[in-house]
């Protein structure tokens, strides 16, 4: 799943899912605020809470979108790309038209590798939405994925200009650069993110390996362990 940078990392999750679970305290028969909460459980990584959440939500709103989306996501979240292509199905026999949950759908099909149909799935979102950054970012991650450097260049490029907050494109923008020989700039990219997005492993671990080609060991390391400190946690959920 393509992934826009939070720019306000000083936020605490823990803070907006205070706030929005005192609002489903007071309106808990509202889907929508059960989906915002939901969502913001998925990316504290309290699947579990998450799941009883959705699970009752959709019991009272079994053909409501947005929840069923929501499904998805944290099945995805959870390692189980299977059950998640399902659920995102289901969004669209519904909603067509509705690009978030085709890209996410796009997301699990690449978890199965299969690559065909998440292309598929992503050229449909451009052509219901052509401006779309999301898609091209995972366009891009695509083609990286394959060994296509130039038309993952080409897709890349483009979401960064429709987005530069795009997460995904930022990730594989800073890999092409390490490729290219390029380690410093890739290094500049790196450290902006892992300030917009700290607790993310795959940040830490790239930057790790731009620092080891820059010939600062220590540093490298402390990157390498702090990736692997944050990724124990995502290790545990998928289990």
């Amino acid at each position: 799943m393509s992934r826009r940078l939070d720019l306000d990392p000083c936020r605490p999750r823990g803070a907006a899912i205070d706030w929005i679970t005192q609002a489903h305290t007071k309106a808990p028969d509202r889907p929508d605020i059960s989906c915002a909460l939901a969502q913001e459980l998925i990316r504290a990584g309290n699947f579990e809470r998450a799941r009883d959440l959705l699970a009752s939500a959709l019991a009272d709103h079994p053909d409501e979108p947005n929840l069923r989306e929501a499904q998805g996501d944290l099945l995805l979240d959870e390692g189980r790309p299977e059950e998640a292509v399902e659920a995102y199905l289901q969004v669209l026999r519904s909603e067509p038209q509705r690009t978030g949950a085709r890209g996410s759908l796009a997301s699990a099909y690449q978890r199965l590798r299969q690559n065909g149909k998440a292309t598929s799935e992503l050229d449909q979102v451009l052509r219901i939405d052509p401006k779309n950054a999301a898609a091209k970012a995972q366009l891009g991650h695509l083609a990286l994925d394959s060994g296509q450097q130039d038309a993952a260049r080409q897709w890349i490029k483009q979401a960064l200009a429709a987005d530069p907050n795009n997460l995904t494109a930022n990730e594989d923008m800073a890999v092409l650069l390490e490729r290219a020989g390029k380690p410093d700039q890739a290094q500049m990219i790196l450290e902006r993110l892992a300030k917009l997005d700290p607790e993310n492993p795959r940040i830490h671990y790239l930057l790790s390996r731009v620092l080891a080609q820059l010939r600062r060991p220590e540093e490298a390391k402390a990157e390498f362990e702090l990736s692997k400190k944050l990724q124990a946690p995502q290790d545990r959920h998928s289990e």
